[in-house]
């Protein structure tokens, strides 16, 4: 991901998330060095961009912060691409031990996706994300890696 992605990025960060991330939080990730990473397609001879994940790695730990698929290509495939991507390429590369991730409780999608992975509930954390209607719970899941 670079500065040319943002606008696309923050496209699909409005039109899936609840609570989307700001333009300036996506931008702040990429400044600090956080690994951000896009996924894209072609279509009709073009590039699309349609998702995209960012992470930060922190004492042989992979965080996964954000990772997310435009609303059109969820269901077909491109998380997994972007989740097996992590798992396969980023961590091997960076002696990783273990990846983790919080997920709403109630994306029932995306918590298939991970354990799907091999990711297990570590824990519940409480009150972790905001909604329409006030807070809501989130799942911390973890993938240990041999």
């Amino acid at each position: 991901m670079d500065v040319f992605d943002l606008n696309a990025v923050y496209a699909i960060e409005q039109n899936v998330h609840i609570t989307p991330w700001s333009k300036e939080i996506l931008y702040h990730c990429m400044l600090v060095g956080y690994q951000c990473y896009v996924l894209c397609i072609k279509k009709r001879s073009k590039e699309r961009l349609i998702g995209y994940r960012i992470q930060r790695i922190s004492d042989n730990a992979l965080h996964i912060l954000n990772l997310c698929i435009d609303r059109p290509y969820q269901r077909k495939g491109y998380g997994k691409i972007l989740l097996n991507h992590c798992i396969n390429n980023i961590s091997i590369e960076n002696q990783i031990s273990e990846i983790k991730l919080e997920v709403r409780v109630n994306n029932h999608k995306a918590i298939k996706l991970y354990e799907n992975a091999g990711f297990q509930i570590a824990s519940t954390l409480s009150d972790y994300y905001k909604d329409e209607t006030g807070m809501e719970d989130a799942l911390l899941l973890i993938k240990k890696l041999s």
